[in-house]
Formats: structure tokens, C-alpha cells, sequence
């Protein structure tokens, strides 16, 4: 394959603490040697050479600004259209047989904050709001018909991250407590009812410890990741019989490190 990606784009600064921007750029993904290992789910033959690269026209524009001295946004609307598509039109358990046929749009937008706030405390926030839609008609697995303006299945229509984190510089200590959101996601592009995830949120902790001692330093760190024990589910098999996969239950996590400064 060959092609040429012109990107590009442009910068305007308001005022000293507001930019504004937009970006303009052309994609081209080539298809994987797992994506090509079938050209038959049922028989397991292949490879499958009659794929074509999926090619896309991403445009972006947004603003960046420090609302006050310790409090930053980003703000930024993008836009998404590919060509060829790569997808999954049929499947035998873990053999999948994909083509690159589908035409795709996705629209959003994504804003973040990060913000200092006082007696070492610092609060970040991300939300991205995806609308991502087929533009044609195919036949996926099962010989079932995707219509077009059907969601594209495995992407989740509104995430959103928010972290307070907490600081003792005295000690070199630092903890956070994090919440991660993600709204319901189809597990078909059909998008069957009876194949759809429900949103989920889930709460997870850290701390951590650092000290040095001559040319060496320490950090010691713990994790606690879904303290709430919440089922839900953490991968989505796009257009497979066994759709959905759940999600870690309450887990921890303790690490150590060290290094060595050479001087």
C-alpha cells in the first residue's frame, strides 16, 4: 500500500491566556495480519487479500484558556468521516472474518479542567461526548442487515473521567480518588436490543510514597480499583457470539521501585 497524509493546522492566540485552533488531516489505516487471517470464519480458510484500506477525514477545532491562575479548560468539536471501514461480518468462536465496507461519521466533542486548588488539592475532569454512526447499509454476521444511521457497536456514547488528588510535599506522599464513567454500548452493529451493555461507573484509590538517598530513589505505591465492587461489563467483542466480557471485580495492586542515579 502508499498514500500521502497531508495534516495540518492553525493557532490563534485571543489574548495571553485564551488559544483558539482548528486542524485538518487525512488518515489511512491498512488492514492487520489478524484482520486478514480469514477469508472464511466457518471453514477457517484463508488469507483474506480482497480488503482495502479504510480512509478518513478528521477535522477539529477547539480553544485552550487558563480561566483563572491555577484553573485551565480545553474545549474541542471534531468531526470524522471514513471510507472502507474495516468490520466484522461473520464469526465461528474466536475465528473472525472481516471486510472493509462499512462508511462511518463521528461527531463530538471533548472538554477537560484541571484545577489547583487550595491545601494541596487538585481536581481534574475529562468528558467526551461521541455520536458515531454507520452512513451505509451492509450485511454483517449471520447474514443480519446493519442499516445505516445505526451506532457503531463498541463505542461508548459519553465518557467522562474525574480525579481529586491530594498532595503532602513534606513526606512525598500523594493519593487521589478517581471515578470513571461510561455510558451503554451496543455489542452488534445491528444494534439488537438483547445485545447491549448498561452505562457503568466505578470508584477506584491510589497512594504513594517517594524518598531519596543519594544517587538512589524510592517509590512505593498501592491501588485499590473498583471499590465498589461493581459488575460491569469491561470489553466488548463487536459482533461475536460471546459479546460481552465482565469487568475486574474489587482488586488491589502494591508495587515498589527504585533507581539509580549514575553521577
Amino acid at each position: 500500500y502508499s498514500n500521502t497524509s497531508p495534516v495540518g493546522g492553525v493557532t490563534f492566540k485571543v489574548t495571553p491566556t485564551l488559544n483558539v485552533y482548528a486542524n485538518y488531516g487525512r488518515g489511512f489505516e491498512t488492514p492487520t495480519f489478524a484482520e486478514t487471517t480469514y477469508s472464511d470464519a466457518q471453514t477457517g480458510a484463508g488469507p483474506n487479500l480482497s480488503m482495502v484500506p479504510s480512509k478518513s477525514k478528521n477535522y477539529e477545532v477547539g480553544l485552550k484558556a487558563f480561566v483563572t491562575s491555577n484553573t485551565r479548560i480545553n474545549v474541542a468539536l471534531f468531526k470524522v468521516d471514513t471510507k472502507n471501514e474495516i468490520v466484522v461480518v461473520d464469526n465461528l468462536l474466536s475465528q473472525n472474518k472481516y471486510d472493509s465496507i462499512a462508511n462511518t461519521e463521528r461527531k463530538g466533542i471533548e472538554f477537560s479542567l484541571d484545577s489547583r486548588l487550595p491545601y494541596n488539592f487538585n481536581f481534574y475532569q475529562t468528558y467526551t461526548y461521541l455520536d458515531s454512526e454507520f452512513k451505509n447499509s451492509f450485511t454483517s454476521v449471520g447474514g443480519v442487515f446493519t442499516a445505516a444511521g445505526n451506532r457503531l457497536a463498541g463505542v461508548y456514547k459519553n465518557t467522562a473521567y474525574t480525579e481529586l488528588a491530594w498532595k503532602y510535599p513534606a513526606l512525598n506522599f500523594s493519593s487521589a480518588i478517581e471515578n470513571i464513567y461510561y455510558s451503554d454500548v451496543h455489542g452488534l452493529d445491528s444494534n439488537a436490543g438483547l445485545n447491549k451493555a448498561e452505562a457503568f461507573s466505578i470508584v477506584n484509590l491510589r497512594a504513594s510514597l517517594k524518598q531519596s538517598y543519594n544517587n538512589w530513589n524510592f517509590s512505593e505505591f498501592v491501588r485499590a480499583d473498583n471499590i465498589l465492587d461493581e459488575k460491569y461489563v469491561g470489553n466488548v467483542r463487536v459482533n461475536n457470539s460471546a459479546t460481552f466480557e465482565p469487568g475486574a471485580p474489587r482488586n488491589y495492586t502494591v508495587g515498589v521501585t527504585s533507581s539509580y542515579t549514575f553521577k
